[in-house]
């Protein structure tokens, strides 16, 4: 495997992570201000 497609994989891998945590961490803080 060369380190191009080791590199373009790690950001693919990277953008899946994040879009799927972010909903998460953005409806926890809602969440929290609402129940406030």
């Amino acid at each position: 495997m060369e380190l191009s497609e080791f590199n373009l994989w790690a950001m693919i891998l990277f953008n899946t992570a994040f879009c799927i945590s972010l909903p998460k961490i953005v409806s926890l803080n809602w969440f929290k201000t609402l129940t406030k």
